[in-house]
C-alpha cells in the first residue's frame, strides 16, 4: 500500500503537500494538485477514509441494522436513508441479520464498538438489544422503545394497516382468507396479524401461514394447494406477493385467489395484485433528517417519528362515471403533454370517459386558443399563463365548483394567484407551472483542480454565481476557446430562436437592473441606461455558448445534458429532460440555483374548462383524477410537473429530480409577466414578441443594443397603449 511519503516522492512534493490535497484543506496550485492526483493514481493509493475522519475529529458515520435486502420495502429505505445522509458526508455501515437474533446481537456488538453517530435497527427480536453498549441515539424501526432518551422510534401503524385491510375484507364477498408472514417475532408483524384477526367479520375464516425469507416459493405452493381454495390471501411483502403469482403460474390457476400485499409507496399502480403502502422512502429520507438535525445536541432525545400509512391508494372514490362521453383536450408540446398522454388510458379506464388529446407547438397553439379557444370544440385547454390576463375571459368558463377548495388546497402554497385568476376571476389551474432556474455542472464547480484554476486566473473562488457580471465571468472561464484548460467546451446556453423565448431569456438580466418593466408612472420603460448594459451582458453571454439559436428550451437543455456545457438558465417544467435525454450525460452531477440576479420570470401553463365545452361535468372528472396525489406523482415522475404537495412526500421523485425540492422558495421570488394598471388586458405574448424581435437583432448584429431597445420601445408604445387600444 503506497504511504504518503511515496505519493511526495514520485510527485516531487512535500509531504505537507500531499496531505493537503488528498484531504482538500489548504492552498495548494492548480500544478502541484495535478501532480499528486496523478502520483496517486499511478501508485495506486487508496485514502483511509476512517483515518480521514479521525483526523477530522468525528467518525461521521451511521450504523444501518436490517434483516436482509429480499425485502424491497428495505431497499426503499436503504436508499433514501443513504441518499440524505452521504450527500452530509456521512459513511452508512449496514449490517445483514437475516433475522436470526443470534446475529442480531453480535453484529449490534460490532456496531457499538465502532462508536457511530446514531444506530438504526430493525430488530428480529421481541426484547430490545442492550443499549447500555452504545453510546449514541438509537433509533428503532416499526417498534416501540424503551423508555430512553438514548432510544427513538419511526414507525407506521401497523394495527391501523390490519384494521384497514379487515374492513375491505368485510364489504368485500371474502369468506376464506389466508394471511402469508414472514417467521419473526417482529413487534409489527405480531401487531399487524392481531389487528387484522380482531377487525374481521365473524363470517370470515383466516388461517395464518409463516416461512422463512429464503422459502417463500415452497409455502406459496403450500397456500394454493390448500383444499379449500382461498379468496384472498394477505401477504407481509410484495416478495410473498410475487411468490404467489409464481407459483400460480406453474399450476395453470384458471382463477388465483386475489392477493393483498403491504408494500411501500408505489408511483405506478401495481395491476397484479392489490396494495396496501407504507412510504418506506420517506421513512429513510425522514431518519436520516431526523439524525442530521440532531448532531450537536448531546442532552436532547432521540427522536420518535410517527407516520401516517398511505393506505390503499388508486381507488379515486371520488370519481364518477360517465360511460360513453369523450372529451377533447387541448395542449401545448412539452413534457407535461408526453407524461400525460401515456398515462390518459388510466382516466378512460377509471371514469368511462374518451379523452383525446390535442398537442401542438407554442405558436400554433396560441393561434389555435386565440381564434377557436372557446367556440366549444375542445372542453380542456391548457395555455401559457402568459396569455391568461387577455384570453382568459373569452377562453374559459368560470371554476366556480364545489370541489374547487379541495383541489387547491392539494398544491403548494407558494403557487402564485395569477395561475388560477384573471381579474379577479377563478377561471384555471396550473398544470406545468415553471420557474426560471440555473442549473449548473455541480461536479465541476466542487472539483479541487478547476476551483484552483479559477482562483489563479481571478483571484476569487468559484462559486455558484449570484449576478449576471459573475455569471459572465464563469461561463467565460468554461468556455475553452477562452480557457484551453476548461474540462468543457462552452459555458452555457442562450435560448433566443423565436421572438418570444428571446424575451424571456433576457427578462432577468433586464430586472436585475431595473427591477420593473415599468417607469413610476406605471409605463412601459424598457430604453434605458440599464436596460442596454443588461442587453450588453447578454450579448457578452452569446460568446460563450455554441452559438446555436436555440427555439426553445429543450433544445438548450439537450445541449447542457450532453455534457458540454457548464450552465444552463430554463424554465423548470423542461429540467426532467436532463434525466430523460437519450443522450444524457449529466445524471447525477446537476445542481440548481436561483437565477443570478434574483428575478426569475414564473412561466408554464394553466388548465380550464372551455366556455363553450359541451362536457363540463366530463371535464370536471378529468382535474379530480389528474390533481389527485396518485396522478399528480406519477404525472411528475414521467417528466410533467403538477405542483402537488404530495410529490414533495414521494422521496423517488425529489431523488430523480432534485431541483424539485427548490422550486416552492424559487416561485415565492418568481415574476409574474404582468401588466401595470395603466394598461387593460395587458398583452404579454406581444409585448414578449416585440422585445424578443429586439434581443435577436441585437444578437445576430442587424442592430446596436441602443438601436433595438429604441425599436422595442417604439413598437410598444404604438401597440400597447395605455389606453388598451390595440392590445389583442
Amino acid at each position: 500500500m503506497p504511504t504518503i511519503k511515496d505519493i511526495a516522492r514520485e510527485a516531487g512534493v512535500s509531504h505537507g503537500t500531499v496531505s493537503n490535497v488528498l484531504n482538500k484543506t489548504g492552498k495548494v496550485s492548480a500544478e502541484k494538485i495535478r501532480l499528486v492526483e496523478e502520483a496517486a493514481k499511478k501508485l495506486g493509493y487508496k485514502p483511509n477514509m476512517q483515518a480521514q475522519q479521525l483526523r477530522q475529529g468525528s467518525s461521521r458515520s451511521v450504523c444501518l441494522l436490517l434483516p436482509s435486502f429480499s425485502n424491497s420495502c428495505y431497499q426503499d429505505f436503504y436508499d433514501s436513508f443513504y441518499q440524505q445522509l452521504t450527500k452530509d458526508g456521512y459513511d452508512i455501515v449496514f449490517y445483514l441479520t437475516e433475522g436470526i437474533p443470534e446475529i442480531e446481537s453480535s453484529l449490534w456488538q460490532k456496531a457499538c464498538a465502532l462508536r457511530p453517530d446514531a444506530i438504526v435497527c430493525i430488530s428480529a427480536q421481541e426484547s430490545i438489544p442492550d443499549l447500555s453498549a452504545a453510546e449514541c441515539p438509537v433509533i428503532f424501526l416499526n417498534q416501540p422503545a424503551p423508555r430512553s432518551r438514548q432510544a427513538g422510534f419511526a414507525s407506521f401503524d401497523f394495527s391501523q394497516a390490519g384494521k384497514d385491510i379487515a374492513n375491505y375484507m368485510n364489504r368485500t364477498a371474502v369468506k376464506y382468507a389466508a394471511l402469508f408472514t414472514s417467521v419473526s417475532r417482529h413487534y409489527s408483524n405480531i401487531c399487524f396479524a392481531k389487528s387484522l384477526a380482531e377487525s374481521l367479520a365473524p363470517n370470515i375464516q383466516l388461517i395464518q401461514f409463516t416461512s422463512d425469507d429464503k422459502l417463500i416459493l415452497g409455502k406459496a405452493f403450500d397456500i394454493l394447494q390448500s383444499p379449500r381454495p382461498f379468496d384472498l390471501v394477505v401477504t407481509d411483502t410484495p416478495e410473498r406477493a410475487e411468490s404467489l403469482l409464481r407459483a400460480a403460474r406453474c399450476r395453470c390457476l384458471d382463477t388465483p385467489p386475489q392477493i393483498l400485499a403491504l408494500t411501500s409507496l408505489r408511483t405506478a399502480p401495481d395491476g397484479r395484485f392489490l396494495c396496501y403502502e407504507m412510504n418506506y422512502r420517506y421513512m429513510g429520507q425522514a431518519v436520516a433528517r431526523a439524525i442530521l438535525e440532531q448532531q450537536g445536541k448531546k442532552d436532547s432525545p432521540a427522536p420518535t417519528l410517527t407516520l401516517p400509512n398511505s393506505g390503499f391508494r388508486f381507488q379515486f372514490p371520488g370519481l364518477n362515471r360517465r360511460e360513453g362521453e369523450t372529451l377533447q383536450i387541448l395542449t401545448l408540446e412539452s413534457p407535461a403533454a408526453t407524461a400525460l398522454n401515456r398515462i390518459l388510458p388510466d382516466f378512460e379506464k377509471r371514469t368511462g370517459i374518451r379523452p383525446r388529446l390535442t398537442i401542438l407547438p407554442f405558436d400554433e397553439l396560441y393561434d389555435t386558443i386565440s381564434t377557436a379557444g372557446g367556440s366549444g370544440f375542445y372542453d380542456l385547454i391548457r395555455m401559457d399563463t402568459a396569455w391568461m390576463s387577455h384570453l382568459a375571459e373569452r377562453v374559459y368558463q368560470p371554476l366556480d365548483c364545489a370541489g374547487l377548495p379541495q383541489l387547491k388546497g392539494r398544491l403548494i402554497p407558494e403557487i402564485d394567484e395569477s395561475y388560477f385568476q384573471a381579474a379577479g376571476t377563478v377561471y384555471t389551474l396550473p398544470f406545468d407551472p415553471s420557474i426560471q432556474m440555473l442549473y449548473y455542472r455541480k461536479d465541476l464547480f466542487e472539483d479541487a483542480m478547476i476551483r484552483r484554476q479559477y482562483y489563479e486566473r481571478y483571484r476569487r473562488e468559484l462559486e455558484v454565481p449570484k449576478t449576471f457580471q459573475d455569471y459572465n465571468q464563469t461561463a467565460a472561464f468554461f468556455t475553452r476557446s477562452r480557457n484551453p484548460s476548461s474540462p468543457t467546451e462552452f459555458g452555457t446556453t442562450l435560448t433566443f430562436g423565436t421572438a418570444g423565448v428571446a424575451a424571456c431569456d433576457y427578462l432577468p438580466r433586464f430586472l436585475e437592473k431595473t427591477g420593473s418593466l415599468f417607469d413610476e408612472q406605471g409605463l412601459l420603460s424598457i430604453n434605458t441606461p440599464q436596460a442596454r448594459e443588461a442587453l450588453e451582458n447578454y450579448l457578452e453571454a452569446f460568446q460563450y455558448t455554441n452559438r446555436a439559436t436555440n427555439k426553445w428550451w429543450a433544445q438548450s437543455i439537450e445541449s447542457f445534458s450532453q455534457g458540454n456545457t457548464a450552465m444552463t438558465i430554463t424554465f423548470s417544467n423542461h429540467a426532467s429532460l436532463l434525466i430523460n435525454s437519450k443522450h444524457s450525460s449529466v445524471v447525477g452531477k446537476v445542481g440548481c440555483a436561483m437565477v443570478p440576479g434574483g428575478h426569475p420570470l414564473t412561466g408554464g401553463g394553466v388548465i380550464g374548462i372551455s366556455r363553450g365545452s359541451k362536457h363540463p361535468e366530463a371535464a370536471m372528472e378529468f382535474l379530480k383524477w389528474v390533481y389527485s396525489d396518485e396522478t399528480a406523482q406519477l404525472l411528475t415522475l414521467l417528466g410533467g410537473f403538477l405542483p402537488s404537495r404530495s410529490i414533495y412526500d414521494n422521496a423517488e421523485i425529489t431523488a430523480l429530480f432534485p431541483w424539485m425540492e427548490a422550486l416552492p422558495s424559487s416561485f415565492v421570488q418568481g415574476t409574474p409577466r404582468t401588466g401595470s394598471p395603466m394598461y387593460r388586458n395587458f398583452n404579454e405574448k406581444k409585448f414578449e414578441n416585440l422585445l424578443g424581435i429586439a434581443v435577436r437583432n441585437a444578437v445576430t448584429g442587424m442592430a446596436s443594443p441602443q438601436e433595438a431597445l429604441e425599436y422595442a420601445q417604439t413598437m410598444c408604445q404604438s401597440s400597447l397603449s395605455p389606453d388598451g387600444n390595440g392590445v389583442n
